[in-house]
């Protein structure tokens, strides 16, 4: 447990917060098919931690689909906006725990790939806006999760401690994004998302071309000298070490992340631990 007082909490958003994933799947799904294209949760999967901009390049690049970037993104937008606040919804006991943990002085951001406008959406619609300190997007970074650097950044908006900090993520390359910025993770996984399932899927041929494309290469690509390995050939390594600097980053797979994250099926669940933790430093 714990020993000393948590004062942040940095929470992913599809997925952890809104039970998205499903909806997100449709819409990827329906986008391909209009140009006699299918889809697979492979590739789904890989794109997982992508801004939106990043997915439509790869998509538009990977298939040379008959259209601009732009143009795609237009189309996928005015789809993805009114379905996605239309049909998503908060899970059980966020609302509950977000109030505990502000309660409690602890400070709160969402961390997501997703557009902060989407998210506002959500905010407005289920009223948990008034909980959160900041919205911290991959907007204007060169990668999405799993790369550290969106994590790294929460921190510094935040003016958070790496070892004060909690993430709470759903899905591997989230988890691996906040443990290259030194975070304790805590996984969700009461996802209506088969998450096993998908991610069982992460080393298939087509979901591994496509997060190849996705991930680092080059010292220029690292945030801070803090960013480290978390073990593994391919990892992100420590700047430190002149001779290797930062190398291509691969992904691992549940069972190896898993084995450092403490997981929970319910949001409820969460926040018994997290009180649980304030009482084990003297907190509550």
């Amino acid at each position: 447990m714990h020993k000393q007082p948590w004062k942040t909490i940095l929470i992913d958003f599809d997925g952890t917060i809104v039970d998205s994933i499903p909806n997100l799947y449709s819409l990827y799904l329906f986008f391909l098919q209009k140009f006699g294209i299918e889809g697979n949760e492979a590739e789904f999967n890989a794109l997982d931690g992508c801004t939106m901009e990043m997915a439509i390049r790869l998509i538009v690049e990977r298939y040379r689909l008959p259209i601009t970037e732009d143009l795609a993104a237009r189309q996928f937008q005015s789809l993805f906006y009114e379905k996605y606040v239309q049909n998503c919804a908060i899970f059980p006991g966020v609302r509950e725990f977000l109030a505990y943990a502000k309660n409690s002085g602890v400070q709160l951001a969402v961390v997501t790939a997703a557009n902060r406008k989407l998210v506002q959406a959500i905010f407005e619609k289920e009223n948990i806006g008034k909980f959160f300190a900041d919205v911290v997007t991959a907007e204007g970074l060169p990668f999405g999760k799993p790369h550290p650097g969106i994590y790294l950044r929460a921190l510094d908006v935040m003016s958070a401690k790496a070892d004060e900090t909690i993430a709470i993520e759903d899905g591997a390359h989230g988890i691996q994004s906040a443990m290259g910025a030194n975070i304790t993770v805590w996984r969700f996984a009461g996802s209506s998302w088969d998450q096993t399932r998908i991610s069982q899927k992460i080393s298939d041929e087509d979901g591994q071309d496509l997060a190849s494309d996705l991930l680092p290469i080059g010292r220029e690509h690292c945030p801070r000298d803090k960013a480290r390995s978390i073990g593994g050939k391919d990892e992100l390594t420590d700047r430190s070490d002149s001779s290797r600097g930062c190398k291509k980053s691969g992904l691992k797979d549940d069972s190896t992340l898993l084995q450092n994250v403490d997981t929970f099926q319910t949001w409820l669940e969460i926040q018994n631990h997290f009180s649980q933790s304030l009482r084990a430093c003297g907190s509550l």
